[in-house]
């Protein structure tokens, strides 16, 4: 899911094409909630990645904890109202690029 990434959308099409219609299906089949858009998922999915290099020593099994935290807010029924809209695929990529600076690659000529 998290290939290429934190490349920008375009580079990166066909497994955001596949993880779109991956939450479509999911959505459809009532499986996680109807309010969540793919970015949200991509924002979970980087959570869960920035939790294991930095618990892994402290606590090698945290991040299970988290991952599972995670995927239960992700379900449906949905247990709350969003507080707020979900981030643009711009607005994610540009917070990703603050996440993980070592992955920004150099533009390409």
């Amino acid at each position: 899911v998290m290939s290429g990434f934190p490349e920008p959308p375009e580079m990166a099409e066909g497994i955001l094409r596949t993880l779109r219609e991956l939450v479509a299906r999911m959505q459809r089949e009532g499986s996680v909630r109807a309010d969540i858009t793919l970015v949200d998922v991509q924002t979970a999915i980087c959570s869960v990645l920035l939790m294991i290099p930095a618990s892994i020593a402290v606590g090698p099994n945290a991040w299970h904890r988290h991952l599972s935290l995670t995927l239960d807010g992700l379900r449906s029924p949905a247990r709350s109202e969003l507080p707020a809209g979900s981030l643009t695929e711009d607005e994610f990529h540009q917070i990703a690029l603050r996440l993980f600076p070592a992955m920004n690659l150099p533009a390409e000529p």
